[in-house]
């Protein structure tokens, strides 16, 4: 079964600083610099 975001959401903030801090990295570390470049550029 699916976990949604919001129940991963909730799963992860129940995680030690550490543990989210670790987590976080996963996801950033998989994309490439291109897609982080327009990432940045559309949040500004």
């Amino acid at each position: 079964m699916d976990m949604s975001i919001e129940e991963s959401a909730t799963k992860a903030m129940a995680l030690s600083g550490e543990a989210r801090a670790l987590l976080a990295e996963k996801p950033v570390e998989s994309l490439d610099q291109e897609s982080i470049h327009e990432i940045w550029l559309i949040a500004r």
